[in-house]
């Protein structure tokens, strides 16, 4: 499970935001069920930093926000920041649903994202399929695999679900304030 946390930072206490996370990092990831942090600087000029934090399951983030130092390190860093926080759990689709413009993904319904993926899934196999057999009706059955497999990947990332979520985002987003 992943959980990403953006904080606003004071320009001013930057230095002693990034000591006291710094500080309380190698503490955080030998609770258990933490499986590690990457931390996000902001670009030039910014203020908001992210911390992506992964956990073994919903129930060691649970146990990791309700825990005493955690909530201690919040109290801590409060000062430093502009206003709350912002937290969101990650799935892992979220990249291809996530607007280009948003700095925070709006995260749509866990089966809508699955049903238009579905969707692309079987659009790009079927191009991929055709096309392998169409150019190279000769190739072994594993090396068509495999290719296949990578059309099917990086036509999905780069291609056809940024154009079904820019088709279907009225569908996507409703109710979520799109």
């Amino acid at each position: 499970m992943n959980i990403l946390i953006l904080r606003r930072v004071r320009p001013e206490r930057r230095d002693e935001f990034e000591a006291a996370v710094r500080d309380w990092i190698p503490r955080a990831v030998r609770f258990p069920g933490h499986m590690g942090v990457f931390m996000l600087k902001p670009a030039p000029g910014g203020h908001e930093y992210g911390a992506l934090l992964r956990f073994a399951d919903q129930q060691a983030w649970q146990e990791f926000s309700e825990w005493e130092d955690y909530r201690a390190f919040l109290s801590t860093i409060r000062i430093l920041l502009t206003d709350e926080p912002t937290t969101e759990v990650l799935h892992g689709m979220e990249a291809w649903f996530r607007p280009p413009t948003e700095k925070f993904t709006r995260q749509p319904p866990r089966w809508k994202m699955a049903l238009l993926t579905y969707l692309g899934v079987c659009i790009m196999v079927w191009i991929a399929s055709y096309g392998i057999r169409g150019v190279a009706p000769e190739l072994p059955r594993w090396p068509a695999y495999f290719l296949v497999n990578a059309i099917v990947v990086t036509g999905l990332t780069w291609g056809l679900m940024p154009l079904l979520v820019r088709l279907c985002r009225k569908w996507i987003y409703a109710g979520r304030g799109a």
